[in-house]
């Protein structure tokens, strides 16, 4: 509509869009209508009770309580209000945190789940990534991260920057977002290299058990890099090209070995069971171990629909967690995590399986926090080629005895050349 200005004589017309935030708190989205526990009215005859009314006013400011106050408060109050929470689906991560850290032995839930804090999936990543650190640091209680990242292009920025300042990461699953056009044979494989040895200059990732790289164009040769990661466990590899790394294990004339040991799947694998038939993968899924349900399997757990993402993070953290005590006798304390699905509008390309792919599980063959890699990557036995006998860095080389000189014939070849 067309309007009239009568101190400047212009005609206008005047058009509104709607805003989005350039901030979003994740850590206070609820599932249920937060706004409803503040236009409460009593569904009985005459008001409310004075308990009702202190029960909704203290349901809706509980993201405003102070762990150091409420627990002097008696577990008889707090989980009244907790249990009103629940039932109205308005538990916030903010609000969990305060009264965990408040009730640590009351509050049986050890986790919080955040499906997805970007439904609009047009935030850069980056700008996400960052966020979300920062929101969790400002919890009341010190907790692991587990992390899903998928549908976005995931680059060498993500990795060395975004990736390495995030806090307290203990699961990491970066799903790449497929370009239309295909990649050089292992065209992130440089990529991988790059952020490990970010890792090892760093010293990041002190507490990350659990690794999958998912739709990335890797071969195994990452293996080298991945063991850098000073706590990393269990690791997820899925590329077609891992398919030809296995057909083909020699790599520049030589054995390609690593520290890590393949447990999924649990036989060795052969051109045969390479074929990659939708068919033939789900029949693999659901018998390897005889039954399709079965959470010791890290793929079966990762392909079941009926749990969300950050359930499925939480199994293979308590896979990790498990072969970790039974192989080599060191117990992780679980301690609480707040685990975050953060993902892009996702298109068919990123739904469906690539049938050409792989998926590898793989352990470590040698207990985490005892190994020492150098940043290139390279095997500590090749690394104590180069020392010498006193077991110093500087090995004295080898000179053939035909080619041995003394200073004194040197200097006389040296003369007769002047």
């Amino acid at each position: 509509m067309e309007r009239y200005d009568e101190s400047t004589g212009q005609v206008y017309t005047e058009t509104t869009t709607p805003v989005q935030s350039m901030k979003f708190q994740f850590l206070n989205k609820t599932t249920g209508w937060k706004e409803g526990l503040k236009k409460y009215r009593n569904r009985g005859p005459g008001p409310a009770s004075l308990y009702e009314m202190a029960l909704h006013s203290c349901a809706y400011n509980a993201d405003r309580f102070l762990p150091e106050t409420l627990k002097y408060c008696q577990w008889h109050y707090g989980e009244k209000i907790y249990r009103y929470l629940k039932q109205t689906d308005t538990e916030t991560a903010m609000v969990w945190s305060i009264f965990k850290a408040a009730y640590p032995k009351e509050i049986h839930q050890n986790s919080y789940h955040v499906l997805n804090p970007n439904p609009a999936g047009v935030r850069e990543l980056s700008h996400g990534l960052e966020i979300m650190g920062k929101q969790l640091l400002s919890l009341s209680l010190e907790t692991l991260s587990f992390l899903c990242v998928s549908s976005y292009h995931i680059n060498s920025v993500h990795l060395n920057t975004d990736l390495l300042n995030f806090p307290n990461l203990a699961v990491l699953v970066l799903t790449q977002k497929k370009v239309g056009t295909r990649r050089a044979t292992g065209g992130d494989s440089h990529m991988i290299q790059c952020w490990g040895r970010a890792v090892h200059e760093k010293r990041a990732f002190t507490r990350l058990r659990v690794l999958a790289l998912r739709r990335f164009d890797i071969s195994l040769e990452v293996l080298m890099s991945l063991s850098l990661f000073p706590a990393l466990y269990l690791c997820n590899l899925d590329s077609e090209f891992i398919t030809l790394d296995l057909r083909h294990p020699l790599k520049k004339g030589r054995q390609f070995k690593t520290q890590w040991k393949q447990i999924w799947p649990d036989r060795h694998i052969v051109p045969p069971v390479l074929e990659s038939s939708l068919g033939a993968r789900q029949t693999d899924l659901a018998g390897r171990n005889g039954d399709g349900n079965d959470n010791s399997n890290p793929e079966t757990t990762w392909q079941r629909l009926d749990f969300s993402v950050p359930q499925k993070m939480d199994i293979l953290y308590d896979i990790a967690a498990a072969r970790l005590e039974e192989e080599h006798s060191i117990r992780i304390d679980r301690s609480p995590v707040v685990a975050l699905q953060y993902r892009a509008n996702a298109s068919h390309h990123d739904i469906w399986p690539n049938l050409k792919s792989i998926s590898i599980w793989l352990t470590r063959s040698v207990a985490p926090d005892q190994q020492h890699a150098d940043p290139k990557g390279q095997p500590q036995d090749m690394e104590a080629n180069t020392r010498g006998e006193d077991g110093s860095g500087n090995k004295r080389r080898k000179v053939r005895e035909g080619k041995q000189k003394d200073i004194r014939s040197l200097l006389e070849i040296f003369a007769h050349q002047v």
